[in-house]
């Protein structure tokens, strides 16, 4: 999945796309604090939010 944008939507649809492939869900990291991924996994993923 490719996307421009750092949107909460896209985010969200990136997040539970790795969800559905990845036995556990995976462990994401976010490297930076941009609105759109984090709002997206504190949605998805609230437990591994730190």
């Amino acid at each position: 999945m490719v996307g421009d944008r750092e949107s909460e939507p896209f985010w969200s649809e990136f997040l539970h796309s790795l969800r559905a492939r990845v036995p556990g869900g995976g462990r994401p990291v976010i490297a930076d604090h941009r609105g759109g991924p984090v709002k997206a996994l504190r949605k998805v993923r609230p437990g591994d939010f730190v």
